[in-house]
């Protein structure tokens, strides 16, 4: 944590990414945990995530204390993706374990079109997306923010937002569109 705090720049900098840490440790770890179902790999998870908060911390900085949770929880989220993702064995343990983290009991905005389209063909089609897709569907979907509050979140324009949205949804319906068609052959 030091090694990575070190880089930051100034001291303010560096006072705030430490705070950043304080706060939000134990939910990444957390989220880290119920996904990967392993300490030491949800350990390296959280300190993966942290490393890409601090590579990218200027654009994020100026985020309120809530949406930079909010980020923090995606960014594990992802990173927990990418190792499971690597890993070769379990693949359809794994999906259930991330499919249990990201949608959790029940009430989610995308319940409907999970139990149409399949949880393990959605969670596929959202790997495949660029991370930009991927990360604005999470924050609309998972996280329930409006177009507005995204475009502050990510420093982007409404407009950007809602084109990235819609070209997420298209790229994940010609994936499953694709996968279906391959099944039935």
């Amino acid at each position: 944590m030091l090694l990575l705090i070190s880089g930051l720049g100034d001291e303010n900098t560096k006072l705030e990414f430490g705070q950043i840490y304080e706060k939000n440790y134990r939910t990444m770890y957390y989220v880290a945990l119920k996904i990967l179902k392993n300490k030491e790999e949800a350990e390296d998870a959280v300190h993966g995530a942290f490393v890409k908060l601090a590579e990218k911390y200027d654009t994020y900085r100026h985020l309120t204390s809530q949406e930079m949770t909010s980020l923090c929880v995606i960014i594990v989220k992802n990173k927990c993706l990418d190792m499971l993702r690597v890993s070769k064995s379990g693949l359809q343990s794994d999906l259930e374990k991330v499919d249990y983290a990201l949608h959790g009991e029940k009430d989610q905005p995308l319940e409907n079109v999970i139990q149409e389209e399949g949880e393990k063909e959605l969670l596929e089609a959202m790997k495949i997306l660029p991370e930009k897709l991927r990360l604005v569907l999470e924050l609309r979907y998972f996280h329930e923010y409006s177009n507005g509050e995204i475009a502050k979140i990510l420093d982007i324009s409404k407009k950007n937002v809602e084109i990235r949205l819609y070209r997420a949804k298209k790229k994940m319906k010609e994936v499953l569109q694709y996968e279906r068609e391959r099944q039935e052959i």
